[in-house]
């Protein structure tokens, strides 16, 4: 297995290190872009207006040559859902923003007794619903088991559509 590149390492070691720390929560001003190289699979991320993004997911051979758009407030959205009440008028959505207001808190990496589970956290600014996604990575078998948890850390009932 092909060891992560150092700068990758030190960014999340940082990232985690900073939130453990200030426990404060961390906005997009002091974060740069981050990759996740990860059992031959690479995931690009980066932020806007306080969201974490996915930019893309690719094996780590491939060389992206075409750029990607510029991001802008709803798109590459890492976790987008919808809150029931929400962005709706009647039976149709009013807005069409689900996951628009989760707010990046943090990011954590595990080492399992077969690969890795990188957890990326973000919590809704207005429901205070914690969303984690779980990345979970495989010794050399390029494949990601992806789910997410919800944790409800408001003072009002949530439910998700």
């Amino acid at each position: 297995m092909k060891k992560p590149a150092r700068k990758t390492f030190v960014l999340i070691a940082l990232i985690t290190l900073e939130i453990v720390v200030d426990s404060k929560l961390v906005t997009a001003q002091n974060l740069m872009p981050f990759t996740i190289n990860r059992s031959g699979i690479s995931i690009q991320f980066d932020f806007c207006k306080g969201s974490v993004r996915q930019r893309f997911m690719q094996p780590v051979e491939n060389k992206r040559k075409a750029k990607l758009p510029e991001m802008i407030d709803k798109s590459d959205l890492e976790t987008a859902m919808q809150i029931t009440g929400r962005m709706r008028v009647g039976r149709s959505f009013d807005c069409g923003e689900p996951g628009y207001n989760f707010t990046y808190t943090g990011i954590t990496e595990t080492k399992t007794a077969n690969g890795s589970l990188v957890i990326i956290s973000q919590t809704d600014t207005v429901s205070k619903l914690l969303a984690e996604s779980h990345y979970i990575f495989y010794n050399n078998i390029p494949v990601i088991r992806r789910y997410i948890s919800l944790i409800n850390k408001g003072c009002e009932a949530a439910g998700i559509e």
